[in-house]
């Protein structure tokens, strides 16, 4: 439970920061990420990047019960998926982000982050 508390009290607040800034700054993002795409060097480290996060989160805090704590798990398994991915498939990656990124599908993301964001930052600061 601890380790549940203090992974709500830091994803929490990242999730409502992040949506926050895709509400802000979509053209911006979509810019970001059809440069950042052409980069080989900076996927690769965004799957490592992910993979050791999705670990750390795996490793410490694998709970699988019907209750917002599984919402960190479901976070960490995701996070290490997608580094994996990015790191054995780039280029299918890459051309599938190519065909996603529209202003609906980062608004649909940026809303699911700020909702996870919400109820984990409820959950880490306000339920004790």
């Amino acid at each position: 439970m601890p380790s549940s508390m203090f992974l709500a009290q830091v994803l929490g607040p990242a999730f409502v920061i992040v949506a926050l800034g895709v509400f802000m700054n979509r053209q911006v993002i979509r810019h970001m990420m059809d440069r950042l795409t052409e980069d080989n060097p900076v996927i690769w480290f965004s799957g490592f990047v992910r993979v050791l996060l999705g670990l750390l989160i795996v490793v410490t805090h694998n709970v699988w019960v019907w209750n917002w704590q599984v919402l960190i798990t479901l976070i960490g398994w995701i996070a290490l998926i997608k580094g994996v991915v990015l790191l054995w498939w780039p280029a299918q990656i890459v051309k599938m982000k190519k065909t996603m990124m529209n202003d609906n599908m980062l608004m649909f993301a940026g809303l699911v982050a700020l909702i996870i964001g919400a109820v984990l930052s409820y959950y880490g600061y306000m339920v004790k």
